[in-house]
């Protein structure tokens, strides 16, 4: 297993920009405002239920997680946090239901959890309940089988991305993940892209040029596949380093690309993996939808609500994940 999960590939920083904007709440892929039954029911997606001793536990994960930045505990600093807490509360309540989500592929799919794992996850459930204190127990209700269910979870919604993930194409063409460097002079006029294109001809300084008449970036940039028209991309994939293009009229305007590294390894490599990942969400997004499409999806609003983590100097548990995720580990 990586370093962080699936679900835990967001930087702090994103993660917190990207809750605050949150509003509602998605499980399964739908969004729900309607309580159910069960006044300990958080959620529910088909016949699987979430209880809230297993977000309460998320929740204290995620609010001692991701609250810094930096230097900075946003929880101790005179900041109006109402609604970062909200957002972090309703990504808390998101992953859950993400793994929820997963489990229920597992029982379709006749995935289940081995002997191994199984005694994997109870040393895991065993080191994480005894690392937590009197308050951190006091304010999640937990035990140590409400841990070991909590991972069981978990770990088979793990398991399943990991089988999803064998089926994806990682072979990617270097073309394909390729990034050059260069300069691109871009202008919206014909007539001043005639204008630069005579003063090119007669030897002036391409970057000065650049400097005085883009409408664009005016140093260099990095691109790939997909960055620019399609014309202005047959053309400046074909330069060498240090060749600058003739002028190239595409529908919003006209270039001029001057190549400085036709292929730069290092974010080539980059590209590379971006594609092999966007390649793995794409397989991801597509399981979520289908059990979204087939499952029908509840959640208890007046209880999420309610529910609350208090942050004082007792409450800083951060390694529910970080502990399971060193007991076990996929290929």
């Amino acid at each position: 297993m990586a370093k962080h999960s699936v679900f835990f590939r967001m930087k702090r920083l994103v993660l917190l920009a990207a809750v605050c904007l949150l509003c509602g709440c998605t499980i399964g892929g739908k969004e729900v405002f309607f309580s159910i039954e069960n006044p300990f029911t958080v959620f529910s997606i088909g016949p699987l239920s979430c209880g809230i001793k297993e977000t309460r536990v998320y929740l204290a994960n995620y609010k001692n997680i991701y609250g810094t930045v930096g230097m900075t505990d946003l929880w101790s600093e005179d900041f109006d946090m109402t609604d970062i807490e909200e957002g972090i509360r309703r990504s808390a309540i998101y992953h859950l239901s993400r793994v929820y989500s997963l489990d229920l592929y597992a029982r379709e799919s006749g995935i289940v959890l081995d002997d191994n794992e199984k005694s994997r996850i109870a040393t895991a459930a065993r080191e994480y309940y005894e690392s937590l204190n009197d308050e951190e127990r006091r304010q999640t209700g937990v035990h140590l089988h409400d841990i070991r269910r909590m991972y069981e979870h978990y770990v088979l919604a793990e398991k399943v991305y990991f089988e999803m993930m064998k089926s994806v194409d990682e072979e990617v063409s270097e073309d394909e993940a390729r990034i050059m460097d260069a300069l691109v002079l871009y202008v919206r006029s014909e007539n001043t892209i005639q204008k630069i294109r005579r003063q090119l001809d007669k030897g002036e300084d391409f970057e000065a040029l650049l400097s005085r008449y883009s409408e664009g970036e005016k140093g260099e940039v990095s691109f790939g596949r997909g960055t620019y028209p399609k014309k202005v991309e047959q053309v400046a994939f074909t330069l060498e380093d240090g060749e600058v293009s003739e002028s190239i009229a595409a529908r919003d305007g006209y270039y001029i690309i001057k190549c400085t590294q036709k292929y730069d390894e290092a974010l080539s490599e980059e590209n590379k993996n971006r594609i092999i990942e966007e390649r793995k969400q794409e397989v991801f997004r597509k399981i979520i939808k289908e059990q979204s499409d087939k499952y029908y999806s509840r959640i208890n609003t007046r209880l999420v609500d309610k529910i609350h983590i208090d942050l004082d100097s007792s409450i800083h548990t951060d390694s529910f994940f970080s502990t399971i995720e060193a007991q076990l580990s996929y290929h």
